[in-house]
């Protein structure tokens, strides 16, 4: 707790003590919250006509002990307008968010309940939003927060949900997710055929992997795709720059043109590191949730020519995103909103999330690659060096690895031989790299839209579709409905 609070009075002071700085703190929780959210809701349907409501389903804090009888309030959404008995049960699952009710109103979840007279649920997963199984959000009392604890949250839900609701008792189970919630729907069809029909996995990451470089290089690829050659050569030129300056011990211009709070220690590699990680982040949020203008806007700014070279014209975007803040770039300040341990904080769900990460998946975004433009200054060291410092100790490097190595060999990874299963992917989305992009099994095929990025198929049909994005949608309602029929 003391730490804790030390590590806000530096946060603090930073504000005041900052010579010739803006007068307001710009957080490592800012570019989080681009990062880490829900899947933007679609418009409300405009069939959407009957109010949805707040549910609670009474879940076991571990499902896998029988002699623990703990349990604790699961929230779900539920919206039964179109529900006739004996119509399927359709599940949008939540992850690593807060839910909310745009997914039961509007989207292709929300068209298909509508077409097939199915109830349709959002799930809000263990640890997130307002779904607590525990007193905090302690080391100790994470134990319980893992995929499978979540998975099988999932398979009581559902057990339960067709106990309880009239005419559902041979109802079939179709599910749907995008990201983490993907990776979700694509293992309970695994683990639990019995009780799933089939599942819709948009976007969905299967490969758990500690260095993920993939990442930065797709983010590459997304730019020199979308905005062209010229803006992934400037990027490349900025970072190098940045990482040149580093190299000569003479930072100065970073610290002016970026804003920083206080000087950059060069001999500090944490915080070295975690800012370069900052300064990737800052446009991973820009690639991964993508439309239509959106990274045409950095490459507006990287090329413009009033910028001498791409550290000016970089400096100038990320100056626009901050606006008049300065920025607190040290490890400690990101370090900080992994540490809070009470439910309601401002950096809620962070701490769950990146725990997960350590335990199960790895994901962490780094720079180990040469084909992408963001430099090599954020290794994974940094990410698992988090784990320890965040949670314990015994989080090494190895016992991650090792953690991960685990998923992949529970799920298989790239290989997860199932059925029922339709994989989707953006081409220009940065998780694609560790997810299902070809075809394996005919039962489960897979489709990768051109030049879309994270979760953006999931909307419903619309007369602005690309053609690609069209048979993306028409495949799933093709699948949809043979899998109802069967």
């Amino acid at each position: 707790m003391l730490f804790r609070f030390l590590l806000l009075f530096v946060a603090l002071a930073y504000v005041v003590n900052a010579n010739d700085q803006p007068g307001r703190l710009y957080t490592p929780l800012h570019i989080l919250q681009n990062l880490q959210k829900e899947p933007p809701p679609p418009p409300k349907s405009e069939f959407s006509t009957k109010a949805v409501s707040t549910n609670w389903f009474r879940a076991r804090v571990d499902n896998f002990n029988p002699s623990d009888t703990r349990t604790w309030n699961m929230r779900y959404i539920a919206n039964n307008q179109y529900y006739v008995a004996g119509g399927p049960l359709l599940i949008y699952i939540g992850a690593e968010w807060a839910i909310s009710a745009g997914w039961v109103q509007g989207g292709m979840p929300f068209d298909m309940a509508r077409q097939y007279r199915g109830y349709l649920v959002y799930t809000e997963h263990r640890y997130y939003g307002l779904s607590r199984p525990t007193s905090d959000l302690s080391y100790a009392n994470l134990k319980y927060l893992n995929v499978d604890q979540a998975l099988a949250d999932l398979a009581a839900f559902i057990q339960w949900f067709k106990a309880n609701v009239a005419g559902m008792e041979n109802s079939k189970v179709i599910l749907f997710g995008g990201s983490y919630a993907g990776t979700m729907a694509a293992w309970m069809r695994q683990k639990y055929p019995n009780l799933v029909t089939g599942s819709w996995a948009s976007s969905a990451p299967l490969k758990a992997k500690v260095d993920f470089f993939e990442y930065k290089e797709v983010m590459g690829y997304a730019f020199k795709t979308i905005g062209g050659q010229y803006c992934y050569d400037r990027l490349e030129q900025a970072f190098a720059e940045m990482e040149r300056l580093v190299a000569i011990r003479d930072v100065r211009r970073i610290e002016q043109d970026f804003q920083l709070c206080i000087q950059l220690d060069v001999n500090n590699k944490l915080d070295v590191w975690n800012l370069f990680s900052s300064f990737g982040n800052s446009l991973a949020g820009i690639v991964q949730y993508h439309w239509p203008g959106n990274i045409e806007s950095v490459c507006n700014v990287m090329t413009d020519s009033r910028y001498r070279d791409g550290m000016a014209a970089f400096a100038a975007w990320i100056r626009s995103q901050w606006g008049n803040y300065c920025y607190g770039h040290r490890y400690v300040d990101t370090l900080y909103y992994y540490q809070g341990t009470k439910w309601g904080g401002e950096s809620e769900s962070y701490r769950q999330w990146y725990y997960q990460t350590c335990v199960d998946f790895g994901y962490f975004q780094t720079s180990n690659s040469t084909n992408q433009p963001f430099g090599s200054s954020f290794p994974a060291d940094l990410y698992t060096q988090m784990c320890a410092d965040a949670f314990d100790r015994s989080l090494t490097r190895p016992a991650i690895e090792g953690l991960i190595a685990k998923t992949n060999e529970k799920y298989g990874a790239l290989d997860p031989k199932v059925t029922n299963v339709y994989f989707t992917h953006g081409s220009i989305d940065p998780w694609s790299a560790i997810g299902v992009q070809e075809t394996q099994h005919e039962a489960s095929p897979a489709y990768v839209i051109p030049l879309h990025s994270h979760c953006t198929d999931m909307y419903s049909q619309s007369a602005k579709d690309t053609a690609e994005m069209k048979v993306a949608k028409e495949m799933a309602w093709n699948l949809v409905d043979k899998w109802l029929k069967e």
